[in-house]
């Protein structure tokens, strides 16, 4: 099995805990990860644990300046919504111009549109790229981004039939759970709560 995982300045020694503690029970897990911080790298690279494929921001992709409309527009028809502009007003950094009362990057091409374009059709190549090198069996995004990767992310994990598992804290120590859809919903523990709330004096809590 493959799993790869996204991880931030927040995560990545989390992250890598956990692919310490599976790879005691699955020795051949395979692991993948991708990030951009500088103090990740140099912890993942430094580490003896495990032998991760690590992945770099490809700057060239990012170099690249024409715009894959036709990568787009497919990507768009999959959206639920249609709209590749709510995407980008996910983003804190692409999407400053839509950012009203909240924090967000100062970013001069907020309004340039074919920047903008230019720049998602960049990053969703650069994603597809991870896809079909590492192949993942389950991708592990990293917690609280927000831009338009998240999207990209759950897009490619739904088209390639890979499980999308991001982690989320619970107010229980040491226990973690795991959501499929980047909303960080839970609608099993939403369920049992109000089973809970509704049949508490059916139900044996022994």
């Amino acid at each position: 099995m493959r799993i790869f995982m996204q991880v931030s300045t927040y995560s990545y020694k989390s992250y890598h805990y956990f692919a310490v503690q599976l790879k005691k029970i699955m020795p051949d897990l395979v692991f993948g990860v991708q990030t951009s911080t500088k103090s990740a790298l140099d912890f993942l690279k430094n580490q003896k644990n495990i032998d991760y494929w690590i992945f770099e921001k490809d700057q060239s992709f990012f170099a690249d300046k024409v715009t894959k409309y036709e990568g787009l527009h497919d990507f768009e028809q999959l959206l639920h919504h249609k709209s590749l502009w709510r995407v980008v007003a996910t983003d804190r950094r692409l999407g400053r111009a839509y950012l009203y009362g909240t924090e967000g990057y100062e970013f001069k091409q907020k309004s340039n549109r074919n920047y903008i374009l230019r720049a998602f059709s960049a990053k969703l190549k650069w994603f597809e790229s991870l896809f079909q090198e590492f192949n993942p069996d389950i991708f592990m995004p990293a917690m609280a981004m927000s831009d338009v990767g998240v999207t990209i992310i759950k897009q490619l994990c739904d088209k390639h039939d890979v499980i999308y598992a991001v982690p989320d804290s619970l107010r229980v120590q040491n226990y973690c759970c795991f959501t499929n859809t980047p909303q960080i919903v839970f609608p099993i523990i939403d369920e049992t709560y109000q089973k809970l709330l509704n049949d508490h004096n059916s139900i044996d809590l022994n």
